[in-house]
């Protein structure tokens, strides 16, 4: 988190016109970053983040890491991540596994930061202010799937929409209908951090209405598979 503030301000970014969009870890970092920096985005969008673990882990492994964490951090562990899990997509898992720059590995201390980081993230989920968009793949077995819309509602947000896709995997970007829900992110952010557009806009534009949304409001979209993802759109009144 604090590298990204860091290129935030060497970059002189402003935050009216920044937005953050984090996966997976990164998405852990986005959550991180706001609640440890405000005001430095306009809203942030956040695909499968890891705010819960659901891969299983070897009692040993955790035992050893346990040991190791602070005399060695360093030391590497295979990872339990099954690359099958993370996309339905033939052509990304063939390309994934000719990269050369690939690898299975995490170091003990990698493991327990990030553990840390995820009680950080839900011990300071209020301190999250900004609009928060979350689009969470249902069939996930790498973060737990059932987390993301309760740590949205614990947050200070008073703009938070969240998304479910059934039947998809991990990475979003990565899943036969990626344009479904990364063209919903792209409307979502024009809204909130407005940009010129060189080409025309999303053809998913103008399918929902959001006027009269409630929290806990759950709208089917479009048709088909579509029409049976949860939609829920938040938002919170102020406290008087």
């Amino acid at each position: 988190a604090r590298d990204l503030d860091a290129v935030h301000r060497a970059l002189e970014l402003d935050p009216r016109t920044t937005a953050t969009m984090g996966h997976s870890m990164g998405g852990l970092v986005s959550i991180r970053f706001h609640q440890l920096f405000e005001d430095r985005a306009a809203a942030a969008a956040l695909t499968s983040p890891l705010l819960g673990i659901r891969v299983a882990i070897p009692w040993w492994k955790l035992s050893l890491g346990h040991v190791v964490r602070w005399s060695q951090p360093t030391y590497r562990f295979e990872t339990e991540v099954c690359e099958s899990d993370t996309t339905r997509s033939v052509e990304v898992l063939e390309r994934r596994m000719n990269d050369p720059l690939m690898h299975r590995f995490v170091t003990a201390g990698w493991f327990f930061a990030v553990r840390d980081a995820v009680r950080s993230a839900w011990r300071e989920a209020e301190e999250v202010k900004l609009p928060i968009l979350g689009l969470q793949a249902d069939e996930d077995y790498i973060v737990d799937p059932t987390v993301v819309e309760p740590w949205i509602e614990r947050t200070g947000s008073l703009d938070w929409r969240y998304v479910g896709f059934p039947g998809q995997y991990h990475e979003l970007y990565n899943e036969p209908e990626w344009r479904e829900s990364m063209g919903l992110m792209a409307d979502w952010l024009e809204e909130r951090v407005p940009a010129q557009r060189s080409g025309p806009k999303s053809a998913l534009a103008g399918r929902e209405s959001r006027g009269s949304a409630r929290r806990g409001t759950i709208e089917p979209l479009g048709g088909g598979e579509s029409a049976r993802r949860a939609d829920h759109v938040g938002e919170k009144a102020p406290a008087s």
